[in-house]
């Protein structure tokens, strides 16, 4: 039972990781994927830093070894790592947030009612080689 469950745990993570089904095979315009990944832990890479500045400007504790340091660069690593990983989903994400990606949303919503009612007429019709 823990066998199945860890595999469809294991088989989700590696789709969060591979671009959606919707966003097609490579855009035209759109980032290379290496460039894509370096872009989106850099700007992981920027949240944690603002957040650990945020959180050690208010406190007044510090570590007096340099366990702090080691603890923020792993820290570091594995934010830089889970932004590189998930790179192409944020950027479908955020490119529904443009006008253009609610642009191509729409149509493709569209196009899917378009051919879901002409697969409807078609079926309604007698077809005429069955005669």
């Amino acid at each position: 039972m823990f066998k199945t469950l860890f595999r469809s745990l294991w088989r989700g993570i590696k789709e969060l990781g591979s671009e959606s089904s919707s966003s097609g095979r490579r855009k035209k315009g759109g980032y290379r994927s290496g460039f894509q990944r370096i872009l989106w832990a850099g700007i992981l890479l920027f949240m944690y830093f603002g957040f650990i500045y945020y959180t050690m400007m208010s406190s007044e504790a510090g570590s007096e070894d340099n366990s702090g340091i080691f603890k923020l660069l792993l820290g570091a690593t594995i934010v830089a790592a889970f932004g590189a990983y998930l790179a192409p989903r944020f950027s479908d994400y955020v490119e529904g947030w443009t006008s253009s990606g609610r642009r191509k949303k729409l149509q493709k919503s569209q196009n899917s009612l378009m051919k879901k009612q002409s697969e409807s007429e078609s079926n309604r019709k007698p077809n005429k080689s069955a005669e």
